[in-house]
């Protein structure tokens, strides 16, 4: 009886019977909702319980044992500082090396902006001016202008000189074994 019956319902249930889609939306909340409801009793569970008393009894037994112990422990597990090295002061050597490093250095920097100075008073191999600039670029605007024009026209020329194509064989002559 229950299989038969549980035949029909899932029959009913696809074929949209409002009934049947009520129950089963039904029976479908009442499992997501029912753990939720009665899930475990309120409070601890009886193993926190013992483990609580064990702890309390341990505690009031031997409160100055367990914190020599700990004292001791927590000893043991610091780890000793480590000491930081000490600077080095640089030895006369070194210094005049690197005071000689920045002389050089500081020379070669002054050198470069004299070249530089040089350049731009002298119009420089690069053109400086704005003018210079301007003028290239209309230049090079120009010449692509004219490169783009010419391809247009070749372009066309090549449309000019292909031949037509002939279709006079109909829609399928491709098709035909001939």
């Amino acid at each position: 009886w229950l299989a038969k019956s549980s035949r029909s319902f899932i029959g009913d249930l696809l074929n949209g019977d409002r009934t049947a889609v009520g129950v089963a939306t039904a029976l479908a909340l009442l499992v997501v909702t029912l753990p939720l409801f009665c899930g475990r009793g309120r409070g601890p569970s009886k193993k926190t319980a013992q483990k609580k008393e064990k702890k309390g009894a341990k505690a009031q037994a031997a409160p100055e044992a367990a914190s020599q112990k700990q004292s001791a422990a927590a000893k043991a597990e610091e780890p000793e500082p480590l000491k930081k090295p000490s600077k080095k002061k640089a030895t006369p050597d070194e210094l005049a090396a690197k005071k000689v490093e920045q002389e050089r250095r500081r020379k070669q920097s002054l050198e470069a902006q004299e070249k530089n100075m040089q350049k731009q008073k002298a119009g420089g191999a690069g053109g400086n001016s704005f003018d210079a600039k301007m003028a290239k670029e209309r230049a090079k605007a120009a010449e692509d202008e004219a490169a783009e024009m010419f391809k247009k026209a070749q372009e066309r020329m090549q449309k000019k000189d292909a031949a037509p194509v002939s279709t006079s064989a109909g829609r399928f002559a491709l098709l035909e074994d001939d």
